[in-house]
């Protein structure tokens, strides 16, 4: 039997409103698919069979095929699948219509002895609810069909319920710990679940920082530079929006993002004050009815005086070709996350650590991986890259793509406008072939959560309410594909760029992104002649909007993952970085 999603809707309000929905790819008329399962794995015992039953949209015509490790196995709607043999099969679903195709991967585990798992997918902040509300907790249960199973809820040691699903109340104010227990033929297992009980609505406005150690709520700009303001929220369902500046409203503000443009120098007080407008019906638990609630957070804007110009470092002969510093590494989870390597444990706990690790690969021109979508790794030079405004490139990305092997990355570019030598200003995109198409979306957030023991898949949820699995792979067996050294679930934002994955790989965008064999690509022409390279125009950054800002320079570059695919043989796309180094002072040297 297949497991049924059962994460409770409240949970999913940790994410929705995030997104720029109006750059959300909608293909009209293509079909859609949804997993019965929110990790994409189904386990199964030796013998039996289990069903995998998704759902669909905009289906005429359809023709359905199922291809097991590669093969053909069904081309009917749902999936039935059986195996006496033990392991992992590895399970793409495709459907094809007259006005395009969908495809989702699977994973089905065919194991000898199968327990319950109980599973549930908690928010960042961790799960938090309003005193004296019901709120009903449906954890997703695999093995609940197998004979002898039983299920029992505990608080403080009573038992409170044998039900499947257990309607919670929170009558006091404070941390309250449930236990539940389930058994099965084969097992038991145990789950124990914290409850924050608050006495308000658990909203939450805040600001993603540019970088991890950057001051919260402060934000620099020059005169005539515009800061794009847009709020990380959680819980909201039906967001609305005021924006003020120094206690005046901007009328007709009403969007998540807001562009301030300074023209003097000076602080600012920004407000956003955003408020929850009613509930849809079926995102709530048994038809709670909440008051609207307004939450607000204010950012200070420094306009700091001078002209950038003013503050640009020339480089030298004493000056490095490459970066010099890694600033941050926060990768997603990846395969090759944690890894033990030469000089390293694989078990850095801090992000100084986790910087040193990649700040020593980087400078022996070893790869730094990524993991998935969203991961990111910031690094600065001894002195500016100039923006030549040109033909030729100021900046290349040692990558390790080919032909049918492209994982992309995104660059980011900032310039130090308050100059105290740290990327805690703006950081602005380059454009690439993907920028401005329906299929690319801006402003997009996926939050990890770091898995429920060791040797787990990771689950990540989105700004959706999509959730998935970065899975483990045969290839890779250290304990953690998390990075060790993140809290228990961090938040990133970015672009999402749209798979290229092909049965014998991934094709390469264009230009304009790392570790990919676009038209940009410079294989073996770094200046000492190694590693495919990827060149890029600080000509090319711009506003969250697509307007162009011109640069004169720039001091920090940020590569982030544009992907998130996972591939049955080749497992997560994850970009890989090398090498950063500045092109114009090597034509100069």
């Amino acid at each position: 039997m297949v497991r049924q999603l059962a994460i409770p809707l409240f949970i999913i309000l940790v994410a929705l409103s995030s997104c720029n929905k109006d750059d959300e790819l909608v293909i009209q008329g293509a079909p859609q698919i949804e997993l019965d399962s929110e990790t994409g794995i189904y386990t199964v015992k030796t013998g039996r069979t289990v069903i995998v039953a998704p759902s669909y949209k905009n289906m005429e015509g359809a023709i359905f095929s199922w291809t097991v490790n590669g093969k053909l196995y069904s081309t009917l709607q749902n999936l039935e699948f059986s195996s006496e043999e033990p392991g992992d099969y590895f399970i793409v679903l495709r459907v094809d219509t007259d006005f395009g195709s969908a495809k989702e991967e699977i994973k089905i585990e065919v194991v000898d002895r199968t327990p319950p798992i109980i599973s549930f997918l908690l928010p960042p902040q961790g799960l938090k609810v309003k005193q004296n509300t019901d709120y009903v907790l449906t954890p997703d249960i695999q093995h609940s069909d197998l004979p002898d199973f039983s299920i029992k809820w505990e608080i403080d040691g009573k038992e409170v319920s044998t039900e499947t699903s257990y309607t919670f109340n929170g009558k006091e104010l404070g941390e309250q710990k449930i236990k539940i227990t389930a058994s099965n033929e084969d097992g038991m297992t145990s789950y124990d679940l914290t409850i924050n009980v608050i006495d308000k609505d658990p909203y939450v406005v805040s600001y993603l920082l540019p970088y991890y150690a950057a001051k919260e709520n402060i934000r620099y700009t020059s005169p005539g530079y515009s800061v794009y303001l847009r709020p990380h929220l959680e819980y909201f369902n039906n967001p609305q929006f005021v924006w003020s500046v120094d206690g005046n409203v901007i009328e007709g503000e009403n969007k998540q993002t807001f562009a301030f443009t300074p023209t003097q120098p000076g602080e600012y007080d920004v407000t956003v004050s955003v408020t929850e407008g009613e509930f849809e019906t079926k995102a709530i638990t048994r038809n709670i009815s909440k008051e609207a609630t307004t939450v607000s957070t204010t950012v200070k804007v420094i306009c700091v005086s001078g002209t950038p110009k003013e503050k640009l470092r020339p480089y030298d002969s004493s000056c490095s070709h490459r970066s010099n510093k890694v600033y941050e590494f926060t990768p997603a989870p990846g395969q090759f996350v944690n890894e033990k390597r030469a000089k390293y444990s694989g078990n850095e706990k801090t992000m100084d650590l986790a910087c040193a690790y990649a700040e020593g690969r980087l400078a022996a021109q070893e790869y730094v991986s990524l993991g998935a979508w969203g991961g990111f790794i910031i690094v600065g030079f001894d002195h500016s890259i100039k923006n030549q405004k040109g033909n030729d490139y100021d900046f290349a990305v040692q990558g390790n793509a080919f032909a049918t092997s492209n994982e992309p990355g995104i660059v980011w570019v900032m310039q130090d406008t308050n100059g105290n030598g740290l990327p805690d200003d703006e950081w602005y995109e380059l454009r690439g072939s993907e920028t401005g198409k329906s299929t690319t979306i801006q402003d997009y957030e996926i939050t990890y959560f770091r898995p429920g023991g060791s040797y787990s898949n990771n689950p990540w949820i989105d700004c959706f309410g999509k959730q998935g699995i970065i899975p483990r792979n045969m290839y890779h067996d250290q304990e953690y594909y998390y990075p060790i050294w993140k809290p228990e679930s961090y938040t990133v934002r970015g672009t999402l760029l749209p798979s290229t994955m092909h049965p014998q790989g991934h094709a390469p965008y264009q230009w304009g992104y790392v570790d990919n064999c676009g038209e940009d690509n410079l294989a073996g022409d770094s200046y000492d002649g190694s590693g495919q390279m990827n060149g890029f125009k600080i000509s090319n950054a711009m506003y969250p909007d697509g307007t162009p800002i011109m640069l004169d320079y720039i001091d920090f570059v940020k590569v982030q993952c544009a992907i998130q695919e996972d591939h049955p043989s080749f497992g997560e796309v994850s970009t890989e970085v090398f090498s950063i180094e500045d092109r114009n002072s090597i034509r100069n040297k």
